[in-house]
């Protein structure tokens, strides 16, 4: 028994399905997540390792080649990258698609365990990080107080009682909080005092480690119980850490507050983090991989507004980027297009048609083809996303083709005079083998999207997924619900003919259709003319990218100067871009970060945001679409033209669809290959500037950057070792002198700060 005879013969059956279909999709629909993209995992693996304080060359020599050397072996690596900087080294390895990122990540730090081996010890562990989309923030959130409340308490108020909260919400991955000014129990040590008593830097810094220990004593019993022993000596105040004897000198004790000042103050300011130009703290949240962005961004919001109720008055928390408002806007876009796409078929269905009740059984097709569709998203672990509904929007069109040719044919029975059931069981039978394999024609045409590789395939799959699923959605129901409805409700009035625009349509077709038949040739040379002509239509006129540029209230920029830029000059350009920014008429809100931070590592894994004092990354906000009268890609230019030009460094824009698929990496790059770092430098200076004088080329950056300026300090070996003194000694002292030395922690109401030992300036 064939699908038309089973829902014809068995009404209550059919319906029944079909409303098993019904609840089925509409359960499939609430638990379908929705984010901006579907999910891509770009198959590569960054791999960060710092090394405080050493220069890019020894970066290069000792941490970054090894790393090359030892990842170069793992099986399915395409290309190994790397950037060595000052005291980072960022090594990025490509593989193959479709390998494993798990299985590749475990095998790079197997290899990695070999080759870390063999540096020094200040070398830190690398950190080996996956690509993925759904590291990038989900929520950017600038917290200032409009009182100047201090910064070192806004921080501990915002890690207190927002941070702690917000991690623990379902879907949230991580929460970081950058900016203000983070606690640290300073030592500032007086060079002329250390001279008078003489002491050296690290004697303090002993004295301080030493003095600041619990250590345990094992156990003791008496009689029938066991006591643990342990030696308590952790500092409790700071007082305590000035009090600390460094030495005793003729019986008489030397304190460390006779050599230095002990601060209860902060860590060395290399960052700024403003909103709205206001000195901030800057949150933001990354949600758990597979999480609901828009579920997890309202959970997140929620939470906030119940937070903000026990804030202080002037503490304002303002939300600056929200992803889920992007994909909010865009799935509401793509949900309008695929309505009115039904609702002018419908239309298009009557005007020909002209019977309500056939039109409408068609229509019904199409929702409910949707529906089934939703189901098979969902078994399929798919995500409601712009590429998805760009599928159901473009399978709208198609959806009622089949249908169309199943009841054209019942409705040509009835008007033979067969009775509704007949007709309808008939008329579907006839046509059946034909829609299938029409039917299966089209879904052959994006089939091979299903296979296609490398990142064309990972948007391109979920495309021809979706539309295969609806076509083949739109074929059963075809089958089924149309002939089962059409038995029982088709309805032909009897007219006096045709209506005069359709005998009219037919005769001038028919002119056409003989015409062409007659003059064959010339049918053929004028088809293909029109197809010739249509391919240089869109050679010539139409570009082409892997995805539109968007017309967002979200846009990011970054900055970067010259190396050895100080972090207050870089940020004397961020405010000049502010200013310009806040001066525009559809500005919302913006937020910057200059200089490094606490996310520094993530961002170079990612290639996006500051790595450096010398760069800067902003965000702002402008109007909806609907209260503007620019574009976003208009109100970038207009700011791209007030920008003052950049002769030793570079500021680009990037909308938010470069942001989460590339980071920071512009659309075009071009490689120069070479040995000689001076030679390359020099002709890819020329090449940049030759390539900034073309006027529809903007946003030019070299990425190779010479280092920073550096002090060198050379020691006499002979006059060291005369006087006992090792390399490794100075080395030590010069740390501590300029960069200070965090020694151990001071422990205050549960929480852990650095205790610092630094040479007063």
């Amino acid at each position: 028994m064939n699908l038309p005879s089973l829902s014809i013969r068995r009404p209550i059956t059919a319906t029944m399905m079909i409303l098993i279909i019904v609840v089925l999709g509409i359960v499939a629909l609430s638990r379908i997540g929705i984010d901006f993209f579907p999910d891509i995992q770009f198959p590569e693996i960054s791999i960060i390792t710092t090394y405080p304080g050493a220069a890019s060359h020894e970066i290069e020599t000792i941490v970054t080649r090894p790393l090359e050397e030892a990842v170069s072996a793992v099986e399915g690596v395409k290309k190994v990258k790397s950037t060595s900087q000052e005291g980072v080294s960022i090594v990025r390895v490509e593989f193959n698609w479709g390998t494993s990122l798990d299985t590749a990540a475990q095998d790079v730090r197997n290899m990695l365990e070999l080759a870390v081996d063999t540096m020094p010890d200040e070398v830190d562990r690398p950190l080996v990080l996956k690509a993925d989309i759904d590291l990038m923030p989900i929520l950017y959130y600038g917290i200032y107080s409009t009182t100047g409340r201090n910064l070192r308490n806004l921080r501990k108020l915002i890690e207190d009682n927002v941070e702690k909260r917000v991690e623990n919400l379902p879907g949230v991955a991580s929460v970081t909080v950058a900016g203000g000014l983070e606690r640290e129990i300073l030592v500032n040590v007086d060079r002329d005092k250390l001279r008078a008593y003489n002491l050296s830097i690290n004697d303090i810094i002993q004295t301080v480690q030493l003095q600041n220990r619990d250590i345990p004593g094992g156990h003791l019993i008496t009689g029938t119980e066991e006591y643990i022993v342990r030696t308590t000596g952790k500092y409790e105040t700071v007082e305590q850490i000035a009090r600390s004897i460094v030495k005793v000198d003729n019986g008489v004790p030397v304190y460390v507050k006779d050599i230095a000042t002990v601060m209860d103050s902060h860590k060395e300011l290399r960052h700024y983090s403003k909103t709205n130009m206001k000195d901030s703290v800057i949150m933001w949240i990354t949600k758990e991989s597979g999480a609901n962005t828009v579920e997890v961004v309202k959970t997140v919001v929620q939470e906030l507004e119940t937070i903000k109720s026990i804030l202080p008055a002037d503490v304002t928390v303002l939300n600056v980027w929200d992803t889920s408002k992007i994909i909010s806007d865009s799935v509401a876009r793509l949900r309008e297009t695929a309505f009115w796409g039904g609702i002018i078929t419908f239309l298009v269905l009557l005007l020909f048609l002209w019977n309500l009740r056939t039109t409408l059984i068609l229509a019904i097709s199409i929702p409910f083809s949707i529906i089934a569709t939703f189901i098979a998203l969902y078994f399929t672990h798919y995500t409601l996303n712009i590429i998805t509904l760009s599928g159901l929007a473009l399978g709208v069109g198609m959806i009622v083709d089949n249908s169309i040719v199943v009841l054209e044919n019942i409705f040509r029975h009835v008007q033979e005079g067969k009775e509704r059931k007949a007709a309808a069981l008939q008329g579907a039978t006839e046509v059946g083998m034909a829609i299938t394999a029409s039917t299966l024609t089209s879904v052959i045409v994006f089939l091979p999207m299903v296979f296609a590789g490398g990142i064309t395939g990972q948007f391109a799959k979920p495309l021809g997924v979706t539309v295969t699923l609806t076509l083949l959605a739109s074929l059963l129901i075809a089958l089924t619900m149309v002939p089962m409805i059409a038995s029982r409700f088709l309805k032909i009035k009897s007219t006096s003919g045709e209506r005069a625009f359709i005998t009219d349509l037919k005769l001038r077709y028919r002119i056409i259709l003989e015409t062409s038949l007659h003059h064959r040739w010339a049918a053929l040379v004028i088809g293909l003319a029109l197809f010739c002509a249509s391919l240089f239509i869109i050679s010539a006129f139409v570009g082409g990218e892997v995805l539109p540029k968007l017309d967002e209230i979200y846009t990011s920029g970054i900055i970067k100067m010259a190396p050895g830029t100080a972090l207050d000059e870089t940020y004397s350009f961020v405010q000049t871009i502010e200013k310009d920014i806040m001066d525009q008429p559809d500005f919302r809100a913006i937020l910057s970060l200059t200089g490094l931070s606490e996310a520094s590592k993530y961002d170079t894994a990612q290639g996006a945001g500051p790595t450096g004092v010398d760069e800067a990354m902003l965000f702002y906000e402008i109007a909806p679409k609907h209260e503007r009268d620019r574009t976003a890609v208009e109100f970038m230019e207009a700011l791209r033209s007030k920008v003052p030009p950049l002769t030793r460094g570079s500021f680009y824009f990037m909308q938010t669809n470069d942001y989460f698929t590339r980071g920071g990496e512009r659309p075009v790059v071009i490689k120069v290959f070479g040995r000689d770092l001076i030679t390359l430098k020099e002709i890819s200076d020329r090449v940049a500037e030759a390539l900034a004088k073309e006027a529809e080329i903007v946003d030019v950056d070299n990425g190779l950057k010479m280092g920073k300026p550096e002090l060198q300090i050379a020691v006499d070996r002979d006059k060291a070792s005369s006087m006992g003194i090792t390399v490794s000694d100075i080395a030590g002292t010069v740390d501590a002198a300029f960069l200070g030395k965090e020694v151990t922690k001071y422990r205050d109401e549960g929480d852990e700060y650095d205790i610092r030992v630094r040479c007063s300036e």
